[in-house]
């Protein structure tokens, strides 16, 4: 997908990201990551059950996957989890510190939301993000995304403050996007 972002330097410049199943090459690249305070518990390495999880070669090209930019270098990964049954895709998704806080995140958003729509024919979309990151939860409500829920969870060994944010807005768009799924699959 191709998208134009306004680039730290303030100037326009074209991002393309490529989304490809995880390889064992990309581990060390990933955990290399660490973003400043308060965004540290996000690191990579900062939980050892991610770790495994983000490590598990079972689960690579299945919910795992990383994103690359056009010289190959990895940006980000993301993670798809569908729960059976219905048609919901949990996202979850890392950016590269370098690259979160210069406006590349709605077209990083977008483009593993388009990812997925195309693999697994879904329009529907949860995802939970830390309470505090107020600049990530801007994004997801100017793609769309809701506040549905507030809830703790235990992650890199404390309990912290999540909001679950679910796309479309509201329940006519879901039914909408289920009857214009089932309309095209009758064709």
């Amino acid at each position: 997908m191709t998208a134009l972002v306004l680039a730290q330097e303030r100037e326009y410049a074209f991002v393309t990201y490529r989304i490809r199943p995880m390889s064992a090459d990309d581990i060390p690249v990933m955990t290399s990551w660490h973003y400043p305070p308060p965004y540290d518990f996000y690191d990579p390495d900062a939980d050892e059950d991610d770790l495994a999880e983000l490590s598990d070669p079972s689960r690579w090209g299945h919910d795992y996957f990383t994103a690359v930019n056009e010289q190959h270098e990895v940006v980000g990964f993301f993670q798809f989890r569908l729960p059976e049954p219905g048609l919901v895709i949990e996202i979850g998704l890392g950016l590269r510190p370098d690259l979160t806080g210069i406006g590349l995140g709605r077209s990083y958003m977008t483009a593993g939301m388009d990812f997925a729509r195309e693999h697994w024919c879904r329009e529907a979309f949860q995802l939970f993000v830390a309470a505090f990151n107020r600049r990530a939860i801007k994004v997801y409500e100017r793609l769309g995304f809701r506040s549905v829920e507030e809830l703790r969870r235990f992650t890199g060994g404390e309990w912290r403050d999540f909001v679950r944010m679910e796309y479309p807005r509201s329940a006519e768009t879901l039914g909408a996007a289920i009857s214009a799924r089932s309309r095209s699959e009758r064709r």
